[in-house]
């Protein structure tokens, strides 16, 4: 192996860690907040109903600049639209883990899905441009381990973060997570050129500009996306009236 594959090896493998370390922050914010809302709510003295709706609207404004921002992907470059989308995440998480009442929490979570939505399109467009098309389905695929893991890992790790040292904790935590990620990332795609060659499907519906066939998808994706964050959200709320659980201060 020469030293060039050797370096394009370790890009890729960097850039593949990096977009599923994003995907595992963007996952692992919106899906502990559930267990974690009996504490917030006592904290802020929220009623869980009005906790519910603040973790669905993260969702909701993630799906709707997702949306948006379909139209402006290619007009600017990706690194800046990623480090922008980094920066309102990390903002939104902020303000969530410094609220007092409730609307700085709604606005948080709302400034959080803002950021996941402009950020994840850019990260996967930014992986695209440099992968040949032969390859980039199964890098895609790799990063997607981060999905999972905000499950399997994240929630249980922010749980044990909530109960120990409070829920604020649990937030911040995963903000400290965004300038690792953001190194990684520019890390392993900085000797990654444009790939040459086929870069995309050989015939696209979406290069045709036929999008009446691909809207039906994105209305499917698009609620999905709003009840998978929504039921998830009022999972939470329904633990917090039927199962008494320990104070734990925010």
């Amino acid at each position: 192996m020469t030293t060039k594959t050797r370096k394009t090896d370790n890009s890729l493998r960097a850039t593949i860690i990096a977009a599923g370390l994003a995907k595992f922050i963007v996952g692992a914010f919106a899906l502990s907040f559930s267990p974690l809302l009996p504490e917030i709510g006592k904290s802020l003295n929220i009623p869980s109903q009005w906790l519910g709706f603040a973790g669905g609207s993260y969702g909701l404004s993630s799906a709707i600049m997702a949306l948006i921002s379909s139209r402006i992907q290619d007009k600017f470059p990706r690194e800046k639209l990623i480090v922008l989308g980094t920066i309102i995440h990390l903002g939104g998480i902020l303000l969530v883990g410094f609220a007092q009442v409730f609307s700085i929490l709604l606005m948080g979570k709302l400034i959080c899905g803002i950021g996941a939505g402009l950020l994840l399109p850019a990260l996967v467009a930014y992986i695209s441009d440099r992968t040949p098309y032969e390859k980039r389905a199964t890098i895609l695929s790799k990063s997607n381990i981060g999905w999972a893991a905000s499950t399997l890992v994240g929630v249980p790790i922010l749980a044990f973060v909530g109960e120990y040292f409070g829920w604020r904790a649990a937030q911040f935590s995963l903000g400290i997570l965004w300038p690792i990620t953001i190194l990684l990332l520019f890390y392993g795609t900085k000797t990654l050129k444009l790939a040459t060659g086929e870069t995309s499907a050989p015939i696209g519906i979406a290069s045709k500009g036929k999008f009446s066939e691909i809207l039906p998808m994105f209305i499917t994706t698009f609620l999905f996306f709003i009840g998978f964050y929504g039921v998830y959200s009022f999972i939470g709320v329904s633990m917090a009236k039927n199962h008494s659980t320990p104070h734990i201060t925010g």
